[in-house]
C-alpha cells in the first residue's frame, strides 16, 4: 500500500475526530478557569501545580495572568492531546500494516464519548493529566524510568485521579511488556514510582487538619473572588470542593456507585469501545494471559471513581483513554503486527463499524451544565461526510489489495 493510500486512513480518522470535537467544543467555563489560578502561595495543596507554573511565568513577565491567557493555554493543551491521540492511531495502524480491524477500532474511538467530552471540558485538568500520563508511559517504554516517575508525579500534583487513570498502564509499560526488566533490574525500574506515592501521601496528609482546611478555603475564596471572570459562584464552590477530604467525598458518593456503574445508557455508549480497545491491545500482545488480565484491570479501574465523584458522564469516559494507552504500549512493545484470529478480526470490524455508526448518529452524550452534544442527524451526516468518503476510499483500496 502506497503512502498516499495510507494517508487516507489517517485523514479519515482525523476528519472524524474533528467532527466529533465540533459536536461539543466550547471555551473553558468558570470552573475550569478557576483551577488555573490555584498555586502554592497558601501552602501545599492538591491540584495546584499547573497554576503554580502559570503564576511563576506571570511573575517572570513571560505572560499576563488573564482570562485570554488561560483560554490560550487550555486550547493549546487540548490540541496537543488531540495530536497525541492522532499520533498513537497513525503509528499503531502502521505497526498493524494498516489493517481493517485496527482501523475500525480507532474509528470507534475518535467518534466516542471520550472525544465529545474532552472537547466540552476545555480547560479541565483531565487534558493535562492525560498528556503527562502519556509522557510517563513514553519515557517508560524507553527505559527512562526516573523521567517517567517525575512525569507521573507531576500528573498527581495536577489531579490525583491519575492514580486510577494513568498509573496502572504506566506500571504495565514498566513490568508487563515483553521487553520489561526482570529481577533486580525490575526493582530498580519500579523505584521511581515512590515519587507519585510520596506526592499522593502528601496530598492526603495535607487534608487532615480541619483548621488548616477551613483557613485554606477562606484564602482561596478571596483569591478567586479577585477575578471577575470566575463567575457562577465558582469562587466559592471550587475552594469548597478542593478542601473536602477524599474520605468525605467517598462517604457522600459511594451509595450511588451501583446505579452509576449499571446505568444502561452509559454502558451502551462506552463498554463496546472499552472491549474493542482491550481486544486490539491483546491482539498485539499475542493474547498473552498476563497482559489481557492486566489490561482489563487497567481499563476498568477508572470506573471506581464513581465512588468519590458525582460527574458520572465524565468518569465513564476515563476507561477509554486508559484503553487507548494500553493499545499504544502493546503496539510499541510487540514484535510485529497484531495476531488477529478469524473470530477477533470479524468481531473487531463488525462491532467497530456498528459502534462508530451509533456514536455518530445515535449517541447524544450528556455533558455538563445540562447540555448534550450538538447537531441533529442531518448536520452530523454533513460534518462526518468527509471522513466517510475517505474511509470508504481506504477500505476499497485495502480490499482490492487483499484480493
Amino acid at each position: 500500500m502506497t503512502r498516499r493510500y495510507r494517508a487516507l486512513a489517517v485523514l479519515a480518522l482525523a476528519a472524524a475526530m474533528a467532527a466529533t470535537v465540533a459536536r461539543a467544543a466550547r471555551v473553558p467555563n468558570p470552573f475550569a478557569r478557576a483551577h488555573w489560578l490555584l498555586d502554592y502561595r497558601f501552602g501545599f495543596m492538591k491540584r495546584a501545580l499547573q497554576g503554580e507554573v502559570l503564576v511563576t511565568l506571570s511573575r517572570m513577565g513571560v505572560l499576563h495572568l488573564r482570562r485570554d491567557t488561560i483560554f490560550a493555554v487550555a486550547i493549546g493543551v487540548f490540541v496537543t492531546l488531540c495530536a497525541a491521540i492522532a499520533g498513537i492511531a497513525a503509528t499503531t495502524l502502521a505497526r498493524d500494516r494498516w489493517s481493517v480491524p485496527a482501523f475500525a477500532v480507532f474509528g470507534a474511538f475518535v467518534t466516542s464519548a471520550y472525544v465529545v467530552t474532552i472537547a466540552h471540558l476545555m480547560g479541565y485538568l483531565d487534558h493535562l493529566v492525560a498528556l503527562l500520563a502519556l509522557a510517563a508511559v513514553w519515557f517508560a517504554m524507553r527505559d527512562r524510568y526516573w523521567a517517567a516517575g517525575v512525569a507521573i508525579t507531576a500528573a498527581v500534583l495536577v489531579h490525583e485521579t491519575v492514580f486510577l487513570t494513568g498509573v496502572p498502564v504506566l506500571l504495565m509499560a514498566i513490568a508487563v511488556r515483553p521487553a520489561a526488566p526482570r529481577g533486580r533490574t525490575l526493582i530498580a525500574a519500579l523505584a521511581p514510582m515512590i515519587l507519585p506515592v510520596i506526592a499522593g501521601a502528601a496530598i492526603v496528609i495535607s487534608e487532615q487538619d480541619p483548621l488548616h482546611r477551613m483557613a485554606l478555603r477562606h484564602e482561596l475564596v478571596l483569591r478567586l473572588s479577585a477575578f471577575p471572570w470566575i463567575s457562577g459562584d465558582m469562587n466559592i464552590f471550587v475552594p469548597e470542593w478542593l478542601t473536602t477530604r477524599v474520605v468525605d467525598h467517598f462517604r457522600e458518593e459511594v451509595h450511588a456507585f451501583p446505579s452509576r456503574i449499571t446505568s444502561p445508557g452509559f454502558v451502551l455508549d462506552i463498554v463496546p469501545t472499552m472491549v474493542l480497545l482491550w481486544m486490539l491491545s491483546s491482539a498485539f500482545m499475542r493474547w498473552r494471559r498476563d497482559w489481557m488480565a492486566a489490561a482489563a484491570v487497567a481499563i476498568v479501574l477508572p470506573l471506581s471513581l464513581h465512588m468519590v465523584a458525582f460527574d458520572t458522564a465524565r468518569e465513564w469516559t476515563y476507561p477509554l483513554i486508559a484503553g487507548l494507552t494500553c493499545v499504544w504500549v502493546a503496539a510499541r512493545s510487540s514484535g510485529g503486527p497484531a495476531a488477529w484470529t478469524p473470530a477477533s478480526r470479524i468481531a473487531s470490524v463488525t462491532v467497530g463499524a456498528l459502534v462508530a455508526v451509533c456514536n455518530v448518529f445515535v449517541m447524544r452524550y450528556p455533558l455538563l451544565d445540562g447540555e448534550v452534544d450538538r447537531f441533529g442527524t442531518g448536520m452530523r451526516l454533513l460534518i462526518y461526510a468527509p471522513a466517510m468518503v475517505l474511509a470508504a476510499l481506504f477500505l476499497t483500496i485495502t480490499r482490492r489489495e487483499d484480493t
